[in-house]
């Protein structure tokens, strides 16, 4: 019973981490996006 228990919190906390990377990720790649956006109202179109 305590085992089940145990697992389970960790099993929550392994997702809870997970889903925060992909937060992480997300607010990256926006943030990506503004920069490529900006650059191309300015008229540079410039990959990176």
């Amino acid at each position: 019973m305590f085992r089940e228990k145990g697992t389970k919190m960790a099993k929550s906390q392994t997702a809870g981490k997970r889903a925060a990377g992909v937060r992480k990720a997300q607010d990256k790649v926006t943030a990506e996006l503004g920069k490529t956006k900006a650059a191309a109202e300015n008229g540079e179109s410039r990959t990176s």
